[in-house]
């Protein structure tokens, strides 16, 4: 279990305790200490467990490459990662160790439902299975939003599928992409992470713009042959650079989406443009959830919206 951490002492003692709480017990912890300005280790040191390495950078090389430390670090036949500020719940190793282990060797990574925690609200999401060669499904905004908490993958597939350090967001995604090239990825159908999100994770801004555009950059291949994928990234950007209040961007991309990529609802925001900034955010915003909808995600969100993290 790997756990990049940098300045969360408090928030990684609960990560540490979802794990050994977990039904599968027969885990190393890897805590990665990304030049945290007080040592993780002095935090965590009274539990001594001999199941838990602390390695420490003096400075801060960001959560890609903690992580991937972390794995080269990694003993096991699997590997999981737990961000610093998430936990979960007991049976999540062996759920998706077993998912794995029955799909074989073709499956390359296990996915698995998880809640965000803002406050006292909760939202559960649930990913769907992609097949090996179908890249552009998890690249697709219609696919639901996957987390670095949920991955558990064998850890021949772990050494050979490094988390992209230039990523400042999106790594997540960007990994499960290229492991879906060759392997399916499995999903259970279980919410088995707790994602907390406060006003200092924010999955906002220009980093998240910045990192999208990275992101489709390096999937331009797939991309050509799905303009309407691609299109509907490139909606969510333009939202975003609105509500950022970044608004002659925002009509920039709007304007140079390809027409053979523009849907109904983009024409006729297009035809309309508003020229208040305000107005614009709030259209552009409700055209990213209307390029989000269909039929067979819907479909799937009301087979899994019942579901909850049971205590």
């Amino acid at each position: 279990v790997v756990i990049p951490t940098r300045d969360r002492n408090v928030e990684v003692r609960r990560a540490i305790a979802s794990v050994f709480r977990q039904t599968l017990n027969d885990v190393e912890i890897l805590v990665v200490d990304d030049g945290s300005i007080d040592p993780t280790s002095q935090v965590i040191g009274p539990v001594r467990d001999p199941r838990i390495t602390v390695q420490r950078n003096d400075t801060a090389a960001g959560p890609s490459a903690a992580r991937n430390a972390g794995t080269a670090m990694a003993r096991g036949s699997f590997v999981a990662y737990l961000d610093s500020d998430d936990e979960w719940h007991p049976s999540k190793l062996e759920q998706q160790i077993g998912a794995l282990e029955r799909g074989g060797p073709r499956v390359g990574l296990s996915l698995c439902g998880y809640e965000v925690v803002r406050g006292k609200r909760r939202r559960a999401r649930v990913p769907t299975g992609v097949r090996a060669g179908r890249v552009v499904q998890l690249l697709d905004t219609r696919h639901e939003p996957i987390v670095t908490s949920c991955f558990v993958l064998p850890a021949a597939v772990a050494r050979t599928h490094a988390f992209d350090g230039d990523l400042a967001a999106y790594e997540d995604l960007d990994l499960a992409a290229m492991i879906s090239k060759t392997h399916d990825i499995v999903t259970t159908r279980s919410i088995l992470v707790r994602k907390h999100v406060s006003a200092e994770r924010q999955f906002s801004g220009s980093r998240v713009i910045e990192s999208r555009r990275a992101l489709l950059a390096k999937y331009a291949d797939v991309l050509r042959d799905h303009p309407a994928v691609l299109g509907r990234n490139e909606i969510m950007m333009a939202a975003e650079l609105a509500r950022l209040g970044r608004t002659d961007e925002a009509r920039a991309l709007l304007a140079s989406i390809d027409d053979g990529r523009l849907s109904p609802w983009t024409r006729a925001i297009r035809r309309v443009e508003p020229r208040a900034p305000q107005r614009l955010a709030t259209l552009l915003d409700a055209l990213r959830l209307a390029e989000r909808f269909s039929l067979s995600g819907a479909l799937w969100r009301v087979r899994t919206s019942r579901l909850r993290w049971q205590s």
